[in-house]
């Protein structure tokens, strides 16, 4: 063999020149030729596969017979909701025809009368004293306001004008009278507040009276110092009391009018 490191040619174990140790020599082995990427069989795309096409090919069908199908529901889901709404509107036509008849309480001064409409609002439990409220509100520019139940089923209170007014339905009593009472305070402008609502009270109970003869009325009474009892200003309409503002030893009394009607009622 021969040493590697001083090239002396020996046999044994260490080179005898250089001491260097003998050293077995590997047999070479020739490594297969390396093949150049480019030239390496390139790896088959997936859309060059059948079986992808295949899948394609169900997927598409799938998406086509679902596309159908959704088409489909929304006519039958529309035909539904057409009958649903159909039976809505006409529930609710029906809705609508009961409230009117319900709304359309017309009485008979009511449908004879200018000033009526033929929707009534409820402010009291008393049919005839509702309606007098009613037709008062709608006719006087003194709307009456803070209307409250008094002790008696046919018994309300309420304020127009800053005037205290009781009202009592009688027809049904021993008096067979609607009665009004109008309260006013002990100032001149109390009892002028006080004959305006008088005046409207008048007109209501009984529209034929005409506007003249209220004036003529409400003018006698401004001139009046003494109470005035049972003025009549028609055969059914009548002041039973007039209490005008007096100077006592104590101070000024409170004024006050009573006004009743035997033909206002239901």
């Amino acid at each position: 063999m021969k040493c590697n490191i001083c090239g002396t040619s020996y046999e044994g174990k260490f080179c005898p020149n250089c001491g260097a140790p003998a050293t077995t020599e590997t047999p070479v082995v020739n490594a297969a030729p390396s093949v150049p990427v480019a030239e390496a069989k390139k790896k088959k795309p997936i859309y060059k596969k059948w079986w992808f096409w295949v899948i394609i090919a169900i997927v598409v069908i799938g998406i086509i017979g679902g596309s159908n199908g959704d088409e489909e529901t929304p006519t039958d889901t529309s035909a539904g909701s057409f009958i649903a709404q159909s039976n809505d509107d006409a529930n609710s036509s029906t809705t609508d025809n009961n409230s009117t008849k319900d709304n359309d309480i017309v009485t008979s001064t009511e449908a004879s009368s200018d000033n009526s409409s033929t929707v009534e609002t409820t402010y009291a439990s008393d049919d005839v004293v509702n309606r007098f409220i009613n037709e008062f509100n709608k006719y006087s520019d003194f709307e009456m306001s803070d209307i409250r139940k008094g002790n008696i089923r046919t018994k309300f209170f309420a304020y127009a004008n800053d005037c205290y007014v009781e009202m009592i339905n009688a027809n049904d009593a021993a008096a067979e009278c609607f009665s009004i009472s109008i309260n006013g305070g002990k100032e001149t402008t109390d009892r002028t507040k006080m004959l305006e609502v008088a005046a409207d009270v008048i007109k209501v109970l009984d529209f034929s009276i005409s506007d003249d003869k209220i004036a003529q009325t409400i003018t006698y009474l401004e001139g009046e110092q003494y109470m005035v009892n049972d003025y009549k200003i028609t055969e059914d309409v009548l002041v039973e009391t007039y209490v005008p503002i007096v100077e006592l030893s104590y101070g000024k009394s409170d004024c006050r009018i009573d006004i009743i009607s035997y033909d206002f009622k239901n």
